[in-house]
């Protein structure tokens, strides 16, 4: 994580002006926006963002001093990121740092100048954030863990195997973010070759997780698949302990 976090850094220093700033010459404190998708009491983000900041700093970036972050935390309702990507735009921040997708999603659909650092997004691309890996374009750059979705249909593939008998497998996926479809598209078209079948149960909030695990277990689900974002990440615990209650083999990214 360390060696990612210092290439973001280094990405938001290209953003601000390629030059790290001398204190001494600096009369105007640069503006950064923070968006994030998750909630900002979730220890790992805490982290994450620690770790940004020291990244930025060994670049002559300190907050406080040469730059100012105006921060925004969704606490993981994906709906309040349009506007909250907007309030950073009507600050007139220099830049948006955009963690995950739907985060940079939102920055992209508001502006088209500022520039725009995303942090691990999925399927920039295939999402309009970029034009391509190795030509970005536009206004958008920063990390991807992207790798295609071929890699969910081999998640699939791991699960059949684990799981011999397996027949039915539920999907759990995120209505809000914009990159479930695709991915819960991806696992489903895999499902036949392996003679299984899927359907796929919704979780936009805390609240909405064990009902869907509850309706999986009705629905004579043998097994789960978990695709990943801030909201399933921030209650992984509960997901797995969910799962042993159930008797679900899960499958995680």
């Amino acid at each position: 994580m360390r060696r990612r976090i210092f290439v973001l850094g280094m990405t938001v220093t290209m953003a601000l002006g390629m030059c790290p700033p001398l204190q001494a010459q600096q009369t105007t404190r640069q503006k950064i926006g923070y968006l994030i998708a998750s909630s900002k009491e979730r220890p790992a983000i805490q982290k994450y963002r620690q770790a940004f900041l020291q990244s930025l700093a060994s670049f002559g970036y300190v907050e406080g001093q040469t730059i100012v972050i105006e921060s925004r935390f969704a606490e993981l309702d994906f709906g309040r990121l349009p506007s909250l990507a907007a309030e950073l735009v009507d600050l007139k921040v220099d830049v948006i740092v955009a963690a995950p997708t739907p985060a940079a999603v939102a920055a992209k659909k508001v502006t088209s100048s500022v520039p725009i650092v995303m942090i691990s997004a999925s399927d920039p691309v295939g999402r309009g954030l970029v034009e391509s890996i190795a030509r970005p374009g536009g206004n958008v750059t920063g990390t991807s863990f992207s790798v295609g979705l071929e890699h969910f249909s081999k998640a699939m593939e791991l699960l059949k195997e684990a799981v011999p008998s397996l027949r039915k497998v539920g999907i759990l996926m995120n209505p809000a973010n914009p990159s479930h479809e695709d991915v819960a598209d991806q696992i489903a078209s895999t499902a036949p070759s392996l003679n299984l079948d899927t359907e796929l149960f919704k979780a936009s909030r805390k609240g909405d997780i064990e009902p869907a695990f509850v309706a999986m277990t009705e629905s004579r689900c043998q097994a789960a698949f978990i695709i990943a974002d801030a909201l399933t990440g921030s209650e992984a615990t509960l997901i797995a302990n969910l799962a042993a209650k159930h008797r679900l083999p899960s499958m995680h990214q």
